[in-house]
């Protein structure tokens, strides 16, 4: 088992990514999804023929037209992401979907109860497992809601229940997307007040234009590099090896400075406040060779 563990300096590439891009409706958020490396789009909204870039689409109508959708199946038909649109559409058909097999999920009024909560929790996470896999990535669209929490307001993900925050937990990327007063498409992933965000790219706000072919597979292929590469640390040794030579080259400059001071026949308070000076300086003169050394060292020798 141990033999597996990654030291910090070697690469810990990630096979597959979570991204979740969530934005007002008419945002672009489909249009952005479908810019990822090979897409097949989910459709349980409905919204796919809205996307200026339309890629491979899979109306789903209910939840069994994808229960048993696996990785590998997508990948082998040649496809290196699924796009999930929207997902807080698909927890619905998963909702009902629960709900059908096991009235018992469900309250009289139709809502779910505690134990439906959970398997719906518990069967989104599975799936979001099954499709990712090492070979394709998952893009989750999800609509955004506002909420007012005091003088602020807060932009959160339009899911229900706890499957919102395993969404929260499992994205590796998440960013609003948003349209400026000018028009332009921002898609930012920055951690801020008021909105959730994960940015290991360091991006800060992109713009993503509506014909930007590709905009969202560049920026996924640029999150891999980034979370899987190896740590970066000084470079301790060489930082070491500097900081001795030039100790010691100080170190040298008050010994030549203590040589010419006895050479020049200074008088005793001359050299006692060259002492002084050194001592400032953190140098003390060894009684036996009569040079200045290091207090450290010289203080390391005397308690060993």
């Amino acid at each position: 088992m141990l033999t597996q563990i990654v030291a910090p300096q070697a690469a810990l590439p990630i096979a597959s990514l979570v991204v979740v891009v969530y934005g007002v409706p008419g945002s672009g958020k489909t249009t952005l999804a479908m810019t990822a490396e090979k897409p097949l789009v989910l459709d349980f909204d409905g919204g796919a023929a809205r996307a200026i870039r339309r890629a491979d689409v899979l109306p789903v109508s209910q939840w069994s037209d994808v229960s048993k959708l696996k990785a590998a199946e997508i990948a082998s038909q040649g496809y290196s992401t699924v796009v999930v649109d929207t997902a807080g559409r698909a927890l619905d058909s998963l909702t009902n979907h629960l709900i059908a097999t096991d009235p018992r999920n469900a309250r009289a009024s139709g809502a779910l109860q505690m134990n439906g909560w959970q398997a719906l929790k518990i069967g989104f996470k599975r799936w979001l497992t099954d499709l990712r896999g090492d070979e394709v990535d998952v893009v989750l669209v999800c609509h955004a809601k506002e909420e007012i929490q005091g003088d602020d307001v807060v932009v959160r993900l339009d899911m229900p229940g706890g499957s919102k925050d395993e969404v929260y937990k499992e994205a590796h990327v998440m960013g609003q997307l948003s349209l400026r007063d000018d028009g332009k498409r921002v898609f930012d992933c920055t951690p801020r007040h008021g909105a959730f965000g994960k940015d290991p790219g360091q991006w800060g706000p992109v713009g993503v234009g509506a014909k930007n072919a590709g905009a969202l597979a560049k920026l996924m292929r640029g999150a891999k590099r980034h979370l899987g590469r190896p740590a970066e640390f000084p470079d301790t040794d060489a930082s070491s090896a500097d900081a001795k030579a030039d100790s010691q080259k100080r170190l040298t400059e008050w010994n030549a400075k203590l040589a010419t001071l006895a050479g020049a026949g200074s008088t005793k308070e001359e050299k006692k406040a060259f002492l002084a000076d050194a001592k400032k300086a953190g140098y003390v003169l060894d009684r036996t060779t009569k040079k200045l050394v290091s207090k450290y060292d010289r203080t390391m020798r005397d308690t060993t």
